[in-house]
Parts: structure tokens; sequence; C-alpha cells
């Protein structure tokens, strides 16, 4: 602004000095005419030298003022090609960052678009393998409760008929179960009744629950549990629910003639950890990070090999973190066996 300022007062002393020297010019020439000749040629070699060196002063006066006002303007063109330049550069940072940002909302779009596939693929894949799962059972009360009705039966089958329905439907119910329990968990509304827990009687519930099962697959259930273990805080129904969960997966995706193995023991860091090992199926890893998610299945057709509805797992770690606990699991991958680690947090005093 300076710079600005001082181009007006350059130019003023400009018109000054040429104002000057135009007088100068004429008052000499005035003087030359007045005077007599026989005084002429006197003030002539008087004013000679003096009018040279105004000349030269004035006109070197000129020069550096066309100096100045040259560097003036250099300067002033100077900061408005560095005003501009500074202008674009903002510009062109404002627009990279406007397409860094669209880029990067693009890519969360394409993310959640993938999210929102899978999630939906995952929940088409549950309602089929709900129908089926519901269905199967129900076609087998059905079945047999006709034949019991027609007396197709004789004692023995009578007998026999009755323990399939009753099998059926408890299955059925389990699986209603599961499905109100995820219900619950979605909305919020499971409440637990928290007590002093011994976990060495809710693994023993348990095992008593899954070993028909597992008698029926000749699986070896190997226990070794810490007896003198401390108690924790919980819900005894729902930690016996988790356990016979991990128990009844271990015991669906082991080979028959399998071993399992779960361990009860006090880490010595304010929890218990209990640990069910399997020698079966495994998991392969690509899976392993959703294996505790819900309605997900590392096989989710109707023609899988394993039944159920992938929402025992998915209760499995909803539990334990309501009773402040965590769940994980690790396999090194398919045909290799698997292992599943609950801890909960030991009762404090």
């Amino acid at each position: 602004m300076e710079l600005l300022m001082s181009i007006p007062m350059l130019y003023g002393v400009l018109a000054l000095l040429v104002l000057v020297i135009v007088s100068l010019h004429f008052t000499a020439m005035s003087a030359v005419v007045l005077v007599p000749d026989a005084a002429r040629e006197t003030i002539n070699a008087v004013l000679a030298p003096t009018m040279l060196a105004m000349t030269i002063a004035a006109v070197t006066a000129l020069i550096v003022s066309l100096g100045l006002v040259s560097a003036a303007l250099d300067s002033h063109l100077t900061l408005r090609r560095s005003d501009e330049a500074e202008r674009l550069r903002t510009y062109i940072t404002a627009l990279e960052e406007a397409r860094s940002r669209q880029e990067k909302t693009a890519e969360d779009l394409r993310t959640a678009l993938k999210h929102a596939a899978i999630a939906n693929n995952a929940k088409t894949s549950f309602l089929a393998a709900m129908s089926h799962e519901l269905r199967t059972p129900l076609n087998a009360i059905i079945g047999w409760t006709r034949m019991l009705l027609e007396g197709a039966l004789d004692d023995n089958g009578r007998t026999h008929a009755l323990e399939v329905i009753d099998r059926n439907a408890h299955l059925q119910a389990r699986l209603v179960g599961d499905i109100l329990d995820v219900s619950r968990i979605i909305t919020g509304g499971l409440k637990l009744d928290i007590r002093p827990v011994d976990l060495v009687a809710v693994i023993g519930a348990a095992l008593d629950a899954v070993r028909p099962a597992a008698d029926a697959k000749r699986i070896h259930i190997r226990s070794e549990l810490a007896l003198d273990a401390p108690p924790t805080e919980g819900d005894a129904n729902r930690l016996q629910q988790v356990v016979w969960n991990v128990l009844a997966n271990a015991v669906k995706f082991t080979q028959p003639g399998g071993v399992i193995d779960i361990e009860l023991v006090d880490t010595g860091h304010n929890h218990l950890r209990i640990s069910v090992r399997d020698d079966g199926a495994g998991i392969d890893p690509e899976f392993l990070p959703h294996v505790f998610d819900r309605f997900r299945q590392a096989d989710g057709s109707v023609s899988r090999q394993h039944g159920g509805l992938g929402l025992g797992l998915a209760i499995v770690r909803h539990l334990v973190e309501l009773h402040g606990g965590r769940v994980s699991a690790e396999s090194p991958g398919p045909g290799q066996g698997s292992c599943f680690v609950v801890e909960l947090p030991r009762m404090t005093n």
C-alpha cells in the first residue's frame, strides 16, 4: 500500500522538475533578449556553465525519478503476482481438500453399501435357515403324531414316537428361545438375576445337558475344574446357557469318536477362565473374526451339514459381555479343531 501511495508523489516530482527546466529555459531566453548585445556575451559566458549544470542535474533527477517509478511499479506488480499466486495456491489447496473429502465420502459409501449387502445376504440366509430349522422338527412331530393317532404303531413304536416327539419339541423350543433371546438383546430387554454363582456347579449342569448328544456320537468329554475357584456374580441360568452353547457347538462340530476338553481355572488376575477345546472341524481364518456375529454361519446354505440358526455363539458373546466378561475363539484352521475361552470377573468382597 505504501508503494501504491508513493507513485502519485513521484509523478508530481517529475512534473515539478520539468516545470523548473522549462522555466529556467524561458527565463534565460528572456534575459538574453532584453539585455544589450554587449552584455549578452558576458551573460552567456556566465550562464552557460550554470545552465549546463542545472540541465545535467535535472536530467539526472529525471532518470533517478524514472528509476524509482520503475522500481515502485515492479514492486507493485511483484506484490500483485505474489498475492495472485497465494490466492491460486489457496484455491488449489481447497480444491484438493474438497476432492479428498469427496473421495473419502465415496469410499465410505461403497464400504457402507458393501456391509449393507453382506448384512442383507446374511439376513436372507438366516430367514431361509430359520424356516428350515423350525419346519424340520415340526414335520417330525406332525408325522409321528399322525401315526400315533392312526394306531399304526405297536408298544415299542409308540414309545419311540413319543421320544422323537419330545426331542423335536425341545429342539423347537430351544430354537424359538434363541430367537427371543436375540430379540431381547437387540431391544435391550434381556434382564439378569445377579447373584453369587458357583461356576463349578454351572459347568456340571451344562455337561449333564450335553452328555446325551456327546454319547450319541461317542465323543469323550474331559473336564478339569478348579474346585476351589471363587464364585462370580451373575445370572446362574444365563451362565449355564453360555457354557451349554459353547459345549453344544463343540459337540456339533466334532467328529464321532472325538475329544472335548473343558477347563475352569482361576487366572489370579481377578478373572475366572472357562476354556472349551475340541479336535473337530475347526474354523476358517476368514470366518474367525465373524464367528460371534448374529446370523452368520461359515456355511449358511439350507443344505449345510450342520444345523442351527447361527445364533448360539452370538448369544454367548452378548451374555458374557453383560456379565462384564469377554469371549474369544481361536483355531489353526479347518480340520484342526478350535478353542473357545470365556473370561468372567471374580466376585468382589
